[in-house]
Order: C-alpha cells, then structure tokens, then sequence
C-alpha cells in the first residue's frame, strides 16, 4: 500500500546554504511525520523535507538515524574544515552537521531499501515555539522506531565518522536504548578503510559472525549492532577480509572501544538486545541501561524506555526533572501487565534511593558526558557502580535449597531459557550431582505499587541485625560496610528495630558470546536487600542498604515467605529531587567474583591492535593477507581455551558442593 500525498516543507541546495541555520518550521504542521529523501541529497546535496500523515507510516520505506547530539570533537584539518551547516532550535545544544555524513547515511539507507531517513533535527521541530509538536513525537517514538526498515547508528555524531577503536557517547545517551532495541534491524556507519570481509566477536570460534559492508569504499563501512556491541563488550573483534567465509586464518585483530571497552554500557546493551534471554532478563537490562544512561532531562530517561515496556506515558504532564513521578507511573504499568518488578538488584553496590528505596539512588544527568552520582569525594561515573549482571537461571536452585518453590513466591517461571541453559550441562556434572531435575526456571518477583512508590510484593526473607564482622560464620557483608547476621525475636536486642533480609534472586555478569553454555554456578551469587520495618499492622518497610554473597543461604537459618510493602523514607518531592549522595566507599568482596570467560576474555584481549595499525600496515603492504603484528595470537589462544571447559566445571563443583 502506498503513502497518501505528502506535502514539501523544505528543498534546499546545500551547497549554497552551507555554515548557515536552517529552519524547517515555518511550513510545518504540529503532530506529522517529516522525513528526509535520500536520493535528492545523494545525487546533488538537495535537503528535501517531506511531510506525511501518522496514519501513513506503516507504508513509507524509511530508516531512522541514532547518534549523539554532542559527537566526537573534530581532530584532524580536513574535518575541521568541513561546511557543515545546523538547524535552527538545536545549534545551542547540538553539533554542527557534515553533509558528507548525512550523504553515507542516506547510501546506506538506500542500500537497504529505504527511500527516505528520519532524524531528529530535522524530522522534531526543536524552536522553543513549537513544543505541541515535540510532546506528539516523543509519545510517538517507539512507533517511529519500530516501523521503520533499519535504523542507522552513527556513534561519533553527524560532525564526522569514528573508527571502531575511539571510543564515544552513543551508548551513554538515553534516547539511543530504544533506537538500539526497537527497530527491526540496526547497523553501525563508522570510518574503515579494510574493505569488505567478515568479523567474528572476540577470538570464540564458532561465535556468530557479522559482515562488514563498505558504503564509500575506503572511507566507510557498515557493520550489524549487535555483533559490534558484543566485540566491545569483549573488548576486541577478529576480522577476515574479503567475502570468504570458510577462511581459517584471520586477516587481525582490532581493539573495540566504539561503545566503550569491556563496559557494562555494552554488557548491559547486549543483554537487553540477547535473543537467547528471558522477558524478564531484557526488562532487567532495560532498566540497567537507563540507570547507566543520561540525558539533558532526567525524565527523559523515563520517556525513552517506557515503548520498550509497551507503555505509553503522556509526556506533557512531567516537568524536566519529574523522573521520580515518571518512574512510579512507568514501574505501575508494567507490573499491571504482570510483568516482574525487573528494576531490583540493577545497581546493588549503589544505596536505596530515600525517596524510592526498591531502586538505587538516582544518578545525576546532563546534556554532555555521562551520568554520575554524588560520592563524599565528588561525582563519580555511575558506570563504576553497575556491573552488567543478570538474573542466573540458579535462582531456581537456590529457592529449592531453601524449601520453596517459585510459585509460592508467585514468581514467574521461564522454562525454555532455563532448558537451554541444562541441555548443555555435561553428563558428568549430571551423575555426579545426582540430579534428577530435567529443567531449570528462572524469573522475577512480581507485585503492584502504588502512587506513592510502595511496592507491595510477597518474598522470602529471613530477620537480621547489624553484627561485628567476627560474630560467628553466617553474616552479610552490605555494601556501606555493615554486617548482618540472621536473628530470632528473641536473639534480637531490645533498642535495635526489626530488619529483614530479602532475598532477590541469584545473578552473574552476562557474556554474549558463552553465557549458554556457562556451567551453574560458574561466578553466581545472590542479591540481598535489606529492609527495616516501619508499620508491621500495615506490612510498611524501607530499604536499608543492598548485600551479596556468594555462600547458599539455606545454611544462614529459616528462610519465610513474608509480605512486604517497600518505598522510601521520605515521601516524593515534586519536580526536581534533591541530589542524593552516597557517603561511603562500596564493598563488593562476598560476591562479583571473576568467572571463567571473564578470565580468557582478558587473556585473549592482550594482542589486539588498534584500527589505524591495522590501516596503516595494509596501506604499505597491500599485497599482504594478515596482519604480522599480531602472529602467534591464534596458538597463544589455543593453548589457553584448552583449559576453559575444565576451569568451568572446577568451579562449578567448587562453589555448588562447598
């Protein structure tokens, strides 16, 4: 079905309009949806803005475009001194635009089939007269980026194109998590020089391979996100130039730093994007990734993920800084699906926020860099504090351990992933366990919460008091530097409160590339939160402060299914909340422990080279079909991941039997 008629509210040549601001607004019409053609501007630099009907958007051959509005500084001459023009209503807040990376952008659409590309500068008018149409496009969002054809990630901004070892903001900006996970396929547009050829995440074997694709040939290439996204999270990829699949040996290896190195941005982006996972692992990484993300306005943090929920928030009735308020509306809406309360244990080294204790405190955000949070020696990244865990299919084991199981809880139970998960335990780790289990479930808690942020929800917990260090073998080490030890009523002390450890389930750190096929138990441990009791007619609480621990709590004492109703010490402020500061230093040492991969990623890491090595060493020796710098990489690896399959299995029998 094609498009009803559009109507032309911009055509302009670039190359007499360059260095100025243009302005799409005075033609345009609040509420519609306005796309830039792509040949015009790829045949002879002619900026043409159409506008179509919302109603039309299911029939437009379109990809949208994601990239940071405050990109990679210009660093060489040519780049420098590149026209480049701007858009009126953004040129205080963005960067200038080079019309040679809006001209790869529109190539690369048209080489998938699009005919037209949307991006905000253009496609939202930004003059602060025209804010009805912003608060139509933002409620729109998820939809633009669901129905278009592919979107187009340009990590270092519209100014100039990054090689896959600069490292950017792309995936620190909150609006970007949608434009990664909502649209039905993502690439990345960055600077190469390599030709085409195939690249595999890390040094794994049979790990998925992804296919470079030169857009201008020696300038720019194109790769798939999510291959792009688990190398950085590996932290460097092997390629193989040219079209050869069955190739053996590889052309290099490249450091990836493009979306940070070995990040928790790029764990918890590959987590959200796992096809492998659960529902309520990837609502667990969304809420990690806008935890770890920023933007101008901190509800924006909120307004970007709530699509992702199928939640539609009415972005008018939040202020800038109403992230507290849009978080409850958004928190209340999932659970009302039946979804979990996937936002426990995102950020456990971090303390309860005072005003939404079920979350971590609230990080501070802003136009540019990153989100941090306020520490008694200053602000900090926030990334420090979130380590890219998931919820372990060993939640399942460990509720059993304890006496229950996970209906009563009335937690969900998710029994493909967890399948998965057994089929690829040896029968070795079968006998000698002696297990007679045929599949593994694994899920979240789930509840309700009300306007004022009290989550109410059924969970197993057992009572606590603060302890010396040296008081006896079973205690919880928190995160602000206190123990607890299990208690009875009549063990506890007469002028203590009454505080209970929650149990939230058992989590490890989540690797793309092996985490199928990662033993139980292989880097496991449990999130605690911690809660004091406030009303106990009413069931009302607070959290405390969060632990972890790698030891099986059925040996720490009776665990009870008890109601709680959880939510801050202090009531919500209205609009902006003030800064919380986390005055002590973390302590993580009984539990995040280094698992397996996590030692062969670092092993295989060592010898990866930079781009412009790699470039550089091809340009002088063209002839040449592998990179020399980096011989005997491929049999150091060899030798090491010989030892892996055993390792895993040590530790697996190690933690599970102690």
């Amino acid at each position: 079905m094609s498009p009803g008629a559009s109507t032309v509210i911009l055509d302009v040549h670039l190359n007499h309009r360059l260095n100025e601001i243009l302005d799409v607004s005075p033609n345009a019409t609040d509420g519609r949806f306005r796309l830039m053609s792509c040949e015009p501007f790829i045949q002879h630099t002619i900026l043409c803005v159409e506008e179509f009907e919302f109603s039309d958007i299911g029939n437009i051959r379109y990809a949208t475009v994601s990239y940071p509005w405050r990109g990679v500084v210009a660093n060489n001459p040519r780049d420098i001194a590149a026209p480049t023009f701007q858009v009126h209503g953004s040129s205080h807040c963005g960067d200038p635009i080079n019309p040679i990376v809006l001209r790869d952008a529109c190539i690369a659409a048209r080489y998938n089939g699009a005919d037209y590309i949307w991006f905000d500068r253009i496609s939202v008018l930004q003059a602060e007269d025209r804010s009805a149409d912003k608060y139509v496009q933002i409620g729109r969002m998820h939809e633009v980026y669901s129905c278009c054809m592919l979107c187009i990630v340009i990590p270092g901004g519209l100014r100039r194109f990054v090689s896959l070892d600069e490292e950017t903001t792309w995936i620190q900006r909150g609006w970007t998590l949608q434009e990664a996970i909502a649209p039905p396929k993502v690439i990345v547009l960055f600077a190469w020089k390599l030709g085409s050829g195939n690249i595999r995440a890390g040094d794994i074997e049979d790990s998925t391979f992804g296919t470079v694709i030169e857009i201008t040939p020696g300038e720019t290439a194109t790769l798939d996100l999510v291959p792009l996204v688990v190398t950085s999270s590996e932290g460097f990829l092997t390629f193989f130039r040219g079209n050869d699949n069955d190739r053996e040996e590889p052309t290099c290896h490249i450091a990836t730093k493009i979306f940070g190195s070995s990040s928790p941005y790029a764990r918890a982006l590959s987590t959200a994007m796992a096809q492998d996972g659960h529902q309520d692992m990837r609502d667990q990484a969304i809420w990690t990734c806008a935890q770890l993300r920023t933007a101008s306005r901190s509800v924006d943090m909120v307004l970007s993920i709530m699509g992702l929920f199928g939640v539609t928030l009415q972005a008018e009735r939040y202020g800038p800084d109403d992230r507290l308020r849009a978080t409850v509306d958004l928190a209340k809406q999932i659970l009302d699906q039946g979804r979990t309360a996937s936002w426990l244990g995102i950020s456990f080294q971090l303390p309860p926020s005072k005003y939404l204790s079920t979350f971590s405190i609230f990080p501070q955000t802003c136009a540019t860099g990153g989100a941090h949070v306020q520490t008694r020696r200053g602000p900090r990244s926030v990334s420090e504090f979130i380590g890219g865990e998931c919820l372990s299919p060993e939640t399942h084991t460990w509720y059993l351990s304890m006496g229950y199981r996970y209906e009563d809880a009335g937690i969900r139970p998710h029994t493909s992933y967890g399948s998965m998960m057994l089929e690829r335990h040896d029968e070795e780790i079968q006998r000698r366990l002696g297990r007679q289990s045929t599949q593994f479930q694994t899920g979240g808690l789930r509840g309700s919460i009300d306007d004022e942020g009290y989550l109410s929800l059924k969970a197993l917990a057992i009572r606590v008091r603060q302890c010396r260090r040296d008081e006896g073998e079973t205690i919880f080490h928190s995160v602000d530097g206190k123990t607890w030890k299990p208690c009875t009523d009549a063990s506890a002390r007469d002028n203590e409160g009454i505080y209970w450890a929650v149990f939230v389930g058992v989590y490890k750190r989540y690797h793309a590339l092996v985490y199928q096929n990662f033993r139980p138990g292989d880097g496991d441990f449990a999130k605690i939160m911690v809660v004091a009791e406030r009303d106990s007619r009413l069931h009302k609480s607070h959290a405390v402060t969060f632990c972890t621990t790698t030891s099986p709590l059925h040996t720490s004492g009776v665990w009870s299914l008890r109601e709680f109703k959880i939510g801050g010490l202090f009531s919500l402020p209205q609009g902006r909340a003030e800064a919380e500061i986390m005055n002590y230093d973390p302590q993580v040492s009984d539990g995040q422990q280094a698992d397996t991969h996590e030692i062969y990623r670092l092993r295989a890491q060592i010898n990866a080279c930079s781009q412009k090595e790699v470039e550089d060493f091809f340009r002088k020796f063209p002839e040449a079909t592998t990179f020399d710098l980096d011989a005997g990489k491929t049999s150091h690896l060899g030798r090491f991941k010989a030892d892996v399959r055993e390792q895993m299995l040590s530790n697996f029998l190690s933690q599970f039997l102690k």
